[in-house]
């Protein structure tokens, strides 16, 4: 039989006949313990978390949204449907230092505001546009190689790195005013001897020269110059020890040269060149005056 009367109940839920069914249709129908297992079966089972809600959103369509990592480990993988969106940038990600991300353009807004800024490379050039006005050149040189702000000893300078591997640098700013000084005197430092005991060569950059100073192999020569150890010796303010790293990826100390700092002594060895030309004019001087009073007095 498909379905019997077994009993009569009444109460809150239902009341009339009870049935039994092996299908049951009815809201007084009972079932077997196999019919409710076999549905069972066929249920998600409790997930014990509360899931991402895919699409539904302002502007979402229903598309397939599928996160991952990936399988060479390098980060946290996006696909909708069938398009693979990539590695996404994470903050972790973005963190590490073998990473980078490729964008043409580079947009930057106001806060608070409607105004942004535009940054993109176009024409050979690194260019910006205000809110999408008529762009300007940010860098305006297709033979800039890098450049950058170097600290020479307490004076930020503007250094810049053509393709030629030539370098240019420009100090915008260098405090003199005494307002920012104490205990003045005169200086005892003699420049000019010191100057007059560096040794000038010429010489050829190695592989690491080539490599630290972004010196094109073709101009590796140089015909004259100084060796930092040696003139370290007698002019040491000119000159600094500090980390560089090496052709091979390994760090070691090496001299660079600080032309902001050789300044100052070359016009105390300027100083020091007139006061021994004054002196040397001086005696020539006196001693011309003297022969003229002897020739002036045999003439007499």
């Amino acid at each position: 039989m498909d379905s019997s009367v077994v009993a009569r109940l009444s109460g809150a839920a239902f009341t009339g006949p009870v049935k039994t069914s092996s299908a049951p249709t009815a809201a007084d129908h009972l079932t077997r313990k196999d019919y409710v297992d076999t549905g069972l079966a066929g249920k998600q089972a409790n997930l014990g978390f509360t899931p991402v809600r895919q699409g539904g959103g302002t502007g979402q369509g229903d598309n397939i949204v599928r996160l991952g990592w990936s399988t060479d480990s390098s980060g946290l993988r996006a696909q909708v449907d069938f398009t693979d969106l990539g590695v996404l940038a994470t903050r972790g990600w973005a963190q590490n230092e073998g990473n980078s991300i490729l964008a043409r353009k580079v947009q930057l807004w106001e806060s608070g505001g409607p105004g942004y800024i535009d940054f993109g490379y176009t024409e050979s050039s690194l260019k910006y546009s205000l809110s999408g006005s008529s762009s300007e050149f940010l860098l305006h040189s297709a033979h800039l190689r890098w450049m950058s702000m170097l600290d020479w000893g307490g004076t930020w300078a503007l250094a810049i790195n053509s393709n030629d591997g030539q370098n240019a640098i420009y100090f915008p700013t260098a405090w003199s005013d005494s307002a920012f000084k104490e205990n003045v005197s005169p200086t005892s430092v003699d420049a000019l001897s010191a100057l007059r005991a560096l040794e000038m060569v010429q010489y050829d950059w190695n592989d690491d020269g080539l490599y630290v100073g972004n010196i094109r192999r073709e101009l590796k020569h140089v015909p004259l110059g100084v060796i930092g150890q040696q003139a370290i010796e007698h002019a040491s303010e000119m000159f600094e020890a500090g980390p560089t790293t090496l052709t091979d990826g390994s760090t070691a100390y090496r001299i660079t040269f600080h032309p902001e700092r050789a300044v100052p002594r070359l016009i105390r060895a300027l100083q020091q060149m007139a006061d021994k030309a004054d002196s040397v004019e001086d005696v020539l001087l006196a001693r011309i005056a003297a022969l003229e009073a002897r020739i002036e007095a045999l003439e007499a």
